[in-house]
């Protein structure tokens, strides 16, 4: 009879678990955060990666693609950049190598690289393509969710990568880290 009695109480609870679960994963998927949880089981965040620049490549090589995804963990924030390029198919950026944001020649940030990166070989046409990490303060976050950023500069190993950043995509990066510096 308890046996009975407590799969009862489990059939009335359990639509509440679940009702719980469900207001939990959307009230993420409302700010367009989505989660991970490291296997020491600290929690961060990231947005959806976002296309913020695109030029079509030559005959044969690739498109010319910058995409941005921000990352919030538990003690600080990063960057991450999505490059494919068509005008080599090895670079490399290096660890400490920065990155400008900025809106004119005098009103940018700086962020440096977290760690070394290689690109790796496209697989389609001649270009390469690769991920870098770079770290941002909060108080850089929070100059980058005040005004639409007008261009963005990466050092690399073949000279500086320059993308100008037109007005409705330079709007999405500002809304990823709007959406990112929400606690």
């Amino acid at each position: 009879m308890a046996k009975v009695n407590s799969l009862r109480q489990l059939r009335l609870q359990l639509p509440f678990f679940v009702l719980l679960s469900i207001v939990q994963l959307s009230l993420h998927a409302q700010k367009g955060l989505k989660r991970s949880i490291t296997d020491g089981g600290d929690t961060s965040y990231y947005t959806t990666e976002k296309r913020i620049y695109t030029k079509s490549g030559s005959r044969n090589a690739v498109a010319e693609i910058l995409k941005t995804t921000f990352y919030r963990y538990p003690n600080h924030y990063s960057l991450c950049f999505f490059i494919q390029t068509g005008r080599t198919s090895h670079f490399s950026i290096s660890k400490g190598d920065e990155a400008i944001l900025g809106w004119t020649a005098d009103d940018n940030i700086s962020v440096t690289c977290r760690n070394s990166n290689e690109s790796k070989p496209s697989r389609i046409d001649y270009g390469g393509w690769i991920y870098v990490f770079y770290s941002i303060s909060p108080s850089q976050l929070k100059k980058l969710q005040e005004k639409p950023i007008k261009y963005i500069r990466i050092k690399s190993s073949t000279g500086w990568m320059i993308y100008d950043i037109s007005e409705k995509n330079a709007r999405e990066v500002m809304e990823q880290a709007e959406k990112i510096g929400d606690r």
